[in-house]
Order: C-alpha cells, then sequence, then structure tokens
C-alpha cells in the first residue's frame, strides 16, 4: 500500500555558526548566525523511522528548503517551535530534505 505524503507551507529557521567578540573589558558575547526561509513540512515515511532508530534516532520531522538557502547548518526550528538537530540531509536537485530530531542531552 503507497504512504501518502502530508505537507505544510512553513517557516524554517536555521542556525549556524557562533562568533565570539569581547569588549573593552574583555567579556566574551556569543552571537549565532541564524536564517529564516520558506520551506514544506513533509510525512516521515516509516523506512525512515527504521532506518534512523537503528542508529537511535527518532526523526521528528522532515523539511524542504531550496538547496542554495542551505549552507550545512545544523540546527533549525519550525515556525518558530524548539530548536532541533539536523541529522541527515538529501539533495533532490534545487530542493534538499532536512531530516531533523528533537534536540536531548548535549546535542
Amino acid at each position: 500500500m503507497p504512504q501518502t505524503t502530508t505537507h505544510k507551507d512553513v517557516q524554517v529557521t536555521l542556525y549556524g555558526d557562533t562568533s565570539y567578540t569581547k569588549d573593552a573589558d574583555g567579556n566574551e558575547t556569543a552571537t549565532e548566525q541564524s536564517t529564516t526561509v520558506f520551506g514544506t513540512q513533509e510525512s516521515v515515511f516509516a523506512a525512515e523511522f527504521f532506518n534512523a532508530g537503528k542508529l537511535g534516532i527518532k526523526p521528528s520531522c522532515m523539511v524542504k528548503i531550496y538547496s542554495d538557502e542551505y549552507n550545512g547548518e545544523k540546527y533549525c526550528s519550525v515556525d518558530g517551535g524548539d530548536r532541533m538537530s539536523i541529522y541527515r540531509t538529501y539533495d533532490i536537485g534545487e530542493k534538499i530534505e532536512l531530516y531533523c530530531t528533537e534536540r536531548t542531552g548535549e546535542q
């Protein structure tokens, strides 16, 4: 039986590198780079749950964005929700699939 895909349009915030600056007193301030883009959140198929489960990962969602908007970020949030880790990507031409899991522990 084929699986159906459900999707919805979402805003995806990608979190990139953190840079550190020091003030005149030597105190460090962290500044994280983030970019918000538009994408589509889609269902995660059973095969993805199975394969990720073998690695001890529980998929939360999969989002598709344009490939040129992704620069190797390791974290994202969807529609302002909790930050998630991007554990796998799959390039499908002009778009890329980001497979995400909820952050736990020291990720």
